[in-house]
C-alpha cells in the first residue's frame, strides 16, 4: 500500500514539474533539423525525446511528425498510437494528403483498433466536460451576441469570466477539454451537452461553422474564438497565458495569433508574431518584415523561426504535406 501511495504522490510531483517551455524548445530543434538541416533521424530523435519526456503532447507535432516519418520511409504509426491518447481520429487522417491512401486499411487493422480503443479511453478520462460544456455555452452565446450594439461590454464581460475560469482550472484548450469534436459527449452518453445538439437546438444555421471547424481541425479551438473577438485580449491576459505555456495548457503559437490578433483592431503594433492570417497582411502592407525582430519576440515565448516556417510551407506544397494548421493557420 506504501509502495502504491509513493508512486502516485511521485507521478503528481513529476505532472507538476513539467515544463513546456522546454517540450517546445525540443519540438523547435526537431523541426530546424528536419526543415532546414535535413537531417531525419535526428529531427525523429528529438521529437522523440520530447513525446516521452512529457505526459501531455500537442496533437500538432504528433501528426507532424508521423508524416516526416512516413515521407521518409521510418516507422510511422508509434506517432498515431501517440496520437491517439490526445484525440486523434483515423477519419481526421484523411485531412493529411499524405496518409488518405492509408485510413482505410487502418480501420480494418486490429491491432491499430486495439491500440485505438485503450487509448480513447484514457483520453475520455482526461477531459474536463463541466468546463467543456460551459465553454460551449459561452462560445455560443458569443456568437449570437456579436450583433448586438452593446457586444463591446459583452464580450468584456465573457474575458473576465474566462480569465477566472483560466486561474481556476487552466486554459480550455487542447490538454484540458480536448480536440474539438462535437460528437464527444456523445462517447460519454451526454449527447443533449454536445456542441452539435446545442447548436441545432438554437436553430440558428450560421452557428454551424462550429460543426464544421472540427472536421479539418486537430485543436482544441473554442476558448481561442473568445480571445480573437476581444481587441485587448493580450494586453489583459498576456501573463497568465505565458504562464499557460509552460503548464503546457496552451501551445505558444496559439498566444502568439493571439497577440498578433490586436492588428485586426488597431492596425499596428510594435512587432508582431506573424501568426495569425487574418492579421498579418495589415502588418507586412505598411512594413519590410525584419527576420531577425520576428524570431526575437518569437524566441521568448517558444517558437520556431520564421525561416522554419517558410521551409515547412515550400515542404507543405513540394511533398503535398499538411504542417501547418490550427486556428486561423497559426500552428
Amino acid at each position: 500500500m506504501k509502495k502504491i501511495i509513493l508512486f502516485i504522490l511521485l507521478s503528481t510531483f513529476s505532472y507538476a514539474q513539467e515544463n513546456y517551455n522546454v517540450y517546445h524548445q525540443k519540438i523547435n530543434k526537431a523541426e530546424q533539423l528536419y526543415f532546414i538541416e535535413n537531417k531525419v533521424d535526428s529531427a525523429l530523435y528529438q521529437y522523440d525525446k520530447a513525446f516521452e519526456e512529457y505526459s501531455f503532447n500537442f496533437l500538432r507535432d504528433l501528426v507532424n511528425a508521423a508524416q516526416i516519418a512516413k515521407l521518409n520511409k521510418k516507422p510511422y504509426l508509434k506517432y498515431i498510437y501517440k496520437g491517439f491518447e490526445f484525440g486523434l481520429k483515423l477519419d481526421k487522417l484523411n485531412n493529411y494528403p499524405l496518409f488518405k491512401n492509408e485510413v482505410l486499411k487502418l480501420k480494418k487493422d486490429k491491432v491499430v483498433n486495439e491500440n485505438y480503443a485503450k487509448a480513447r479511453k484514457k483520453y475520455i478520462e482526461s477531459i474536463d466536460f463541466e468546463y467543456l460544456n460551459w465553454l460551449q455555452d459561452v462560445a455560443i452565446k458569443d456568437q449570437a451576441d456579436k450583433e448586438k450594439i452593446n457586444y463591446n461590454h459583452i464580450i468584456s464581460n465573457t474575458l473576465n469570466k474566462l480569465e477566472k475560469k483560466i486561474i481556476e482550472k487552466g486554459f480550455p484548450g487542447d490538454r484540458v477539454v480536448g480536440i474539438s469534436d462535437s460528437l464527444l459527449f456523445y462517447e460519454i452518453n451526454k449527447p443533449y451537452l454536445s456542441i452539435k445538439e446545442k447548436i441545432k437546438r438554437t436553430g440558428d444555421k450560421s452557428l454551424r461553422y462550429f460543426t464544421k471547424s472540427d472536421d479539418a481541425s486537430n485543436t482544441g479551438y473554442l476558448g481561442l474564438i473568445l480571445l480573437v473577438h476581444h481587441c485587448c485580449a493580450y494586453d489583459q491576459l498576456s501573463k497568465i497565458l505565458k504562464d499557460e505555456i509552460t503548464k503546457g495548457n496552451i501551445h505558444p503559437r496559439d498566444v502568439g495569433m493571439v497577440a498578433d490578433n490586436a492588428l485586426r483592431f488597431y492596425g499596428e503594433m510594435e512587432q508582431p508574431y506573424l501568426l495569425n492570417i487574418y492579421a498579418n497582411s495589415k502588418y507586412t502592407n505598411d512594413h519590410i518584415a525584419n527576420p531577425n525582430k520576428i524570431n526575437k519576440v518569437r524566441r521568448k515565448i517558444g517558437i520556431n523561426t520564421i525561416e522554419v516556417d517558410n521551409a515547412k510551407i515550400e515542404f507543405e506544397a513540394k511533398y503535398n504535406l499538411k504542417l501547418i494548421s490550427g486556428f486561423f493557420d497559426c500552428r
